[in-house]
């Protein structure tokens, strides 16, 4: 009885990792730095990514009161990740030039939240200048993350649901308008 109890506790969290999308870079690596390395690998962004980059623009801009705030010198593609349980990466080189690499195979069957979740991900190491944040609180029955930074992203219902507080908290570290929408602040 005991050995199926085990059984069932690890088959529940591997399919509660598969749910949220993928384990996206489980640990305190933030930064892919690749000391010796000069050059990126692409000088351009893949077209797959480009509704995403616009959306994160025009929402930076919103959020930062900036509207200069781009993405810049950025690109993000297709590639290998140098690391089997990353899905996206953030790469900076000895130049300090960075870019974005995501894995084709995660990319093909994701949802399109999760796609967006991942790119914002990825945008806050490289261009926001993010670090992990794993910080969790209970809301209900479960435990929610607090960022779009968290090292595995939020779901897609959790997300989609409460979308505007983890753009807030993206763009300006503010947890106010997330932890209202999960009922954890009054609105006073």
């Amino acid at each position: 009885m005991q050995q199926s109890a085990i059984s069932f506790i690890i088959l529940v969290l591997i399919s509660t990792f598969a749910s949220c999308g993928m384990p996206l870079k489980i640990g305190k690596k933030d930064i892919v730095h690749r000391k010796g390395v000069t050059t990126k690998m692409f000088a351009t962004t893949d077209d797959s990514f480009t509704q995403i980059v616009k959306k994160f623009e025009n929402l930076g801009q919103k959020e930062l009161n900036d509207p200069q705030f781009k993405v810049g010198d950025i690109p993000i593609n297709f590639g290998d990740t140098t690391q089997p349980n990353f899905d996206g990466v953030c790469f900076v080189y000895a130049d300090d030039t960075k870019e974005i690499i995501v894995r084709k195979s995660w990319w093909d069957k994701a949802h399109p939240i999760q796609k967006e979740v991942l790119v914002f991900h990825e945008l806050g190491h490289c261009r926001l200048g993010r670090t992990h944040e794993e910080d969790t609180v209970e809301a209900g029955d479960k435990a929610v993350k607090t960022s779009v930074m968290h090292p595995i992203i939020p779901d897609t219902a959790t997300y989609t649901e409460h979308q505007d507080g983890y753009i807030k908290e993206l763009f300006t570290y503010s947890k106010t308008t997330l932890m209202t929408l999960l009922g954890l602040a009054s609105t006073n």
